[in-house]
């Protein structure tokens, strides 16, 4: 996707596969790779001056921070349209999709701008030496346009990794020449234009952001939280009005020693912050159907500002609001961000609504109206009440810098 005259911005965290690309593609390559400083993906404004000041011709990023550093660009070069931005600066926008396992890239789409105004965006056609087929459960074709899960075959298939039968479990051997194929995990269809289309998963993992999440794993962190909690389900939804999709636990418990407060502290000492839910709904019991199972489609649909009230009600310092003009000037940037008419000065920005990449617009917003620009967007993620967002804030004017060290690169971390 990049050649030996392009300049590469290192984007990625060493957890994704596209990182190897990025530094081992160059290498083999020739290209120009850019180091990012800790964090700096984080930073709209930091980022962009990089992207300016070393000419990148090669960013690969997720669709959602894509559309923030475009919407940044855009309201700092008085442009309202993030996609003007994109035909402006960019010359060419793929979408590209592979599970690890098949190194990385196998299915890309070249996306027009002039036909992006399309409800969604295939995924595409499988790149030269690659192979893709839509398979029902017993691995037989699926009528054109019918769901089935992805397999992927061709060049790109891993070998396995060491001292793990992972990738044998779910290799397949197909058609009459015996061909090895993958099989994805991933729901999929071919169009009339045999372009592929996602549509969701065949287990309960989820993508929230770009992000691959088992929600398994936070059920059981949450089932660990306490012996009181008799059982936990975990969903994504989609907020309409901030156009945001976020995480909602449901949790059974009869006892009022469970709360969303003890439950969020513990899910955040064990789970990255993506992986922890926006809200919690607590039920003495989960509805049930005639079979005396679960049934989901009775779980009390979350209004995420009726929670958010209900959450802050239950909060000793609700009463505790901004007093001097600066705390009311970060106060309603909280509120107009978060689509809120009050916040406490102990609200965690996490537990009312707000997301990382929430935060990452949040914090441009400082920098906007404040010209805050000394301390690490990390800081915020780390300390992320109300409170301690307004003594960071206030903090520029009377200490040095919070400069963070590079940490030495280390392919085993």
């Amino acid at each position: 996707m990049f050649n030996s005259q392009d300049v590469v911005i290192q984007i990625t965290p060493c957890s994704f596969d596209v990182h190897a690309k990025e530094l081992i593609g160059c290498l083999i390559i020739g290209s120009t790779l850019v180091m990012l400083k800790p964090h700096g993906i984080l930073d709209m404004f930091y980022l962009s001056a990089v992207i300016e000041r070393t000419t990148a011709t090669y960013l690969h990023m997720v669709p959602t921070l894509m559309m923030m550093l475009t919407e940044y660009i855009s309201s700092t070069a008085e442009r309202a349209d993030a996609l003007q931005t994109c035909r402006v600066f960019v010359t060419g926008v793929y979408n590209v999709y592979a599970p690890a396992e098949c190194t990385i890239a196998a299915i890309y789409h070249s996306i027009v701008f002039e036909r992006i105004n399309v409800p969604v965006i295939p995924l595409g056609r499988p790149l030269p030496g690659r192979k893709c087929c839509i398979l029902d459960e017993y691995l037989q074709p699926v009528p054109l346009g019918s769901i089935g899960e992805i397999f992927i075959g061709g060049i790109g298939i891993f070998s396995g990794y060491l001292n793990n039968c992972f990738i044998e479990d779910r290799l397949t051997y197909i058609t009459e020449k015996r061909e090895k194929y993958y099989k994805s995990g991933d729901l999929g269809k071919f169009d009339t234009n045999s372009q592929l289309h996602f549509c969701g998963r065949v287990d309960f993992q989820v993508k929230l952001r770009g992000q691959r999440i088992e929600i398994g794993e936070i059920e059981q962190t949450i089932m660990n939280s306490s012996a009181n909690v008799s059982n936990c389900i975990v969903v994504k939804c989609y907020n309409d009005e901030q156009q945001q999709e976020y995480l909602v636990a449901y949790v059974q418990s009869t006892t009022q020693t469970v709360t969303e407060k003890n439950i969020r502290s513990y899910c955040l000492s064990l789970l990255p912050v993506y992986m922890v839910p926006s809200v919690f709904i607590l039920l003495d019991k989960f509805p049930q159907n005639k079979n005396g199972k679960l049934d989901r489609k009775q779980l009390p649909k979350p209004d995420l500002c009726i929670l958010i009230r209900e959450n802050e009600k239950n909060e000793q310092d609700y009463n505790e609001k901004a007093k001097t003009n600066f705390e009311k000037q970060v106060h309603n940037l909280w509120c107009q961000l978060l689509d809120l008419k009050q916040v406490s000065l102990n609200s965690n920005f996490f537990s009312i609504g707000g997301s990382s990449l929430l935060l990452i617009k949040l914090f441009y917003l400082y920098q906007n109206q404040n010209n805050f620009l000394n301390n690490s967007i990390s800081l915020f993620f780390k300390h992320s009440t109300l409170r301690e967002h307004i003594e960071l804030l206030d903090d520029k004017y009377d200490r040095p810098l919070h400069m963070e060290k590079w940490k030495s690169f280390n392919i085993e971390e």
